[in-house]
């Protein structure tokens, strides 16, 4: 089985260091290439200029930087020499039994390079290295990191936990109010709802009574809207007089504008016709619709309505004494008018007043 280039240099660094001749010519030899390379770039590279051609201060941080470089590296090389020395402790041996031994002769570079190696030298040879042992420096700063980095995720595990506990809160929160808002909104509609019911059938029931409308009695008066056919009915006094008397009548939660009491309106009550008038109409009441509507136009009057001058006229109208005019304080009430400009005059009228 072939050998990997690991083992290769491994057995070369071991043949090295078996043979010190063979060392001792291969340092000399990386020595003077180093001192051939240095001499070559002559301080001309401009990333790293010699210390000749920099400044003082920049020299001397240099060497200091150099300096503390060489100290971590003999500390370094001490304790890796701390940890594979094995050999025992030397001991003093007395003076008269030291005996002179002699040194081994060097053998020659091609000699050892002829001599081969024995297979169970090959096999049973340790892997060398010529760098120290620092994996137990790298074992202790990872182990540190690790630590740190657990410390870190624990943190971070913490955080996230209280970041989703409230979240979770936050969800059930919004949930309940979204259900809240979601019950008063239809509360509120329901009561919206049941009030604009409520004011419908007030106005329709308030538009359909015999004082307020009168319900037409021929077989043709109907009205059909929606293939619902209905009975007419006849309105007995203008919109806006009703609306003044819904308003007195109705309690304020039932009020409604002018607008909505005319959107209100079923369509079978309707304002009345002359085709509408089946009956004749009395000359009296008519004399008096037809004459307070001139005194109106011509500016006599604020207002040409029948029910409101008799409110004007006598105290109470739900009285008989006074609808009959039998009543003393009412009987002889007079009713101011004023003559415009352009009809000083002329006189049409026996006074200012009747």
């Amino acid at each position: 089985m072939p050998l990997s280039v690991k083992e290769r240099s491994a057995r070369y660094r071991q043949k090295l260091k078996g043979n010190p001749v063979l060392r001792e010519e291969k340092l000399a030899k990386r020595k003077e290439s180093y001192h051939r390379r240095k001499q070559a770039l002559n301080g001309r590279n401009p990333d790293h200029p010699s210390i000749k051609d920099v400044s003082a201060a920049d020299a001397e941080k240099r060497r200091e930087h150099w300096r503390e470089t060489q100290k971590k590296f003999r500390k370094k090389q001490k304790q890796a020499k701390a940890v594979l020395d094995l050999t025992p402790d030397s001991f003093e041996a007395p003076p008269e039994n030291i005996v002179n031994i002699p040194e081994p002769e060097p053998i020659p570079l091609q000699e050892v390079e002829q001599r081969p190696l024995s297979p169970t030298h090959v096999v049973n040879a340790p892997l060398a290295s010529s760098t120290p042992e620092r994996l137990p420096m790298r074992f202790k700063k990872l182990k540190k990191q690790k630590r740190d980095l657990n410390k870190q995720l624990a943190a971070l595990q913490k955080q996230l936990s209280q970041t989703k506990q409230r979240c979770n809160t936050l969800n059930k929160l919004l949930k309940r109010s979204k259900k809240t808002r979601k019950a008063k909104e239809k509360v509120a509609r329901s009561e919206m709802v049941l009030k604009a019911k409520q004011r419908k059938e007030s106005v329709i029931s308030f538009l359909c009574r015999d004082e307020n409308s009168r319900l037409l009695p021929g077989k043709k008066d109907t009205i059909t809207k929606n293939k619902v056919r209905t009975q007419r009915r006849v309105l007995t006094k203008t919109m806006k007089e009703l609306h003044a008397l819904y308003i007195s009548e109705v309690d304020t939660k039932l009020c409604v504008s002018y607008r909505q009491f005319l959107r209100l309106r079923p369509f079978y009550v309707t304002e009345p016709k002359t085709s509408d008038r089946n009956t004749c109409a009395c000359i009296d009441h008519e004399n008096v619709a037809l004459l307070l509507d001139k005194f109106y136009q011509n500016g006599l009057l604020k207002t040409k309505s029948t029910s409101e001058m008799l409110s004007a006229i006598v105290c109470d109208t739900h009285k008989k004494q006074c609808m009959y005019r039998l009543c003393s304080k009412c009987c002889y009430n007079e009713i101011e008018m004023t003559l415009p400009e352009d009809r000083r005059g002329v006189q049409d009228f026996k006074g200012d007043t009747f």
